[in-house]
């Protein structure tokens, strides 16, 4: 299909979009089950609005919107310990960490990134992209990167180690790796930590502040020099908004490009134009839900989470592990295939594991008691339907 000769009536296009979006999965309804993505706050989705015409990378024309920028990587860098606020607004938690490996391979000259198998494969992908090598290392009992392997790494490559990737919630399993103890390693060595806290940002936090014993992944960990986290996940932003920290100024400098052409003859991150929106939206959300906001949502998520974990063992189904964060991944019988055929044909969107046969459910804002008892129902039936 072309572009249309004559333009189409404004409100008839709407109408088409909105028929066309009632197709694809619906938060509210609880069929979103796998992604690591919810409905965003009104007040963001305004907020966005607002500032949608304006550039980010444009700051001399837009000072406001660059002042939002700041004020939002200000309050994240409080949250996580960083006394010097500095970092950019990216699109995704992919491009902050692919930022985060070209900033750390500028300083370090390496060639090489130590990272865990449970690892997200963005770090990759950046290691593809900027012509790096990922050595991975396997993972202890409790499915969370392995401190020795990792130290033999360390003393095998050496000055050649560009940094160690980690993450705050892995993707699979929502698992904490051993940050705080592979940051004594960093910090004998002189190796830099980068930590993918794309998920875990916006979570743990605020459930180590409402009392839950989670491990410390932040700046407070020496080592530690940049941190991925995604307010478009369990900090309610609309899509699409992830925040790189960093620690040194040595560091951040490195995210700046010359384009003479523009008024500050520079430009910050890998994009040309960054939407302001995006940080009008991060700042709104970010004010109006406040800390007391996120500690509750993020102890409903993991109430919730616990809530399937029952369920789903009292119905004779095993977990891979207790639930850490508010994912829950469920063992299932072979053939895997047929029952997610079966729940998405039932609008029940999970996901599988890429690391074990089983299902695996990130119980994000939107999911409700009840989407949680519907989910159950519909596995068990599915199970069945398999024999």
């Amino acid at each position: 299909m072309g572009i249309p000769e004559k333009g189409e009536e404004p409100l008839s296009v709407i109408r088409s979009l909105v028929e066309r979006r009632t197709k694809d999965p619906n938060y509210i309804k609880g069929e979103v089950l796998g992604s690591m993505i919810t409905q965003p706050s009104e007040i963001a989705i305004e907020a966005y609005k607002i500032f949608i015409d304006t550039n980010l990378n444009d700051p001399l024309l837009f000072p406001e919107t660059a002042k939002l920028e700041y004020e939002v990587i200000r309050m994240v860098s409080t949250l996580l310990k960083n006394p010097k606020p500095l970092g950019l607004i990216t699109y995704g938690g992919s491009e902050s960490n692919i930022t985060a490996m070209y900033t750390l391979r500028e300083m370090r000259r390496g060639s090489v990134i130590i990272a865990p198998m449970s690892i997200h494969f963005s770090i990759h992908k950046a290691a593809k992209i900027l012509g790096l090598r990922v050595i991975e290392v396997g993972l202890d009992e409790g499915y969370r990167a392995d401190i020795s392997e990792i130290e033999t790494q360390v003393r095998r490559y050496r000055d050649n180690v560009v940094a160690i990737a980690l993450t705050a919630g892995t993707t699979e399993l929502g698992v904490v790796d051993p940050i705080a103890e592979v940051g004594k390693i960093a910090e004998d060595f002189g190796i830099p930590i980068h930590v993918d806290a794309a998920y875990g940002g916006f979570i743990i936090p605020f459930l180590k502040m409402a009392g839950y014993k989670l491990p410390d992944f932040d700046f407070s960990i020496q080592g530690v020099e940049t941190i991925t986290l995604d307010p478009h996940k369990c900090g309610l932003a609309p899509i699409p908004s992830s925040l790189l920290l960093f620690r040194s100024e040595a560091i951040f400098s490195k995210i700046y490009f010359t384009a003479s052409y523009m008024p500050t003859g520079r430009q910050k991150g890998l994009l040309g134009t960054r939407c302001g929106g995006v940080a009008a939206a991060t700042w709104a959300i970010l004010r109006a839900t406040g800390i007391e906001g996120y500690i509750e949502l993020s102890k409903k998520m993991l109430k919730n989470a616990k809530l399937l974990a029952k369920l789903a063992s009292e119905s004779g189904f095993e977990l891979v592990i207790e639930p850490i964060l508010p994912i829950v991944c469920i063992k299932l019988p072979k053939p895997k295939r047929k029952i997610f055929q079966y729940l998405w044909s039932r609008k029940l969107y999970a996901y599988p594991s890429s690391m074990f046969n089983a299902i695996r459910v990130v119980v994000m804002p939107h999911i409700r008691e009840a989407h949680i008892h519907k989910f159950i129902d519909e596995l068990k039936k599915a199970v069945e339907k398999v024999k």
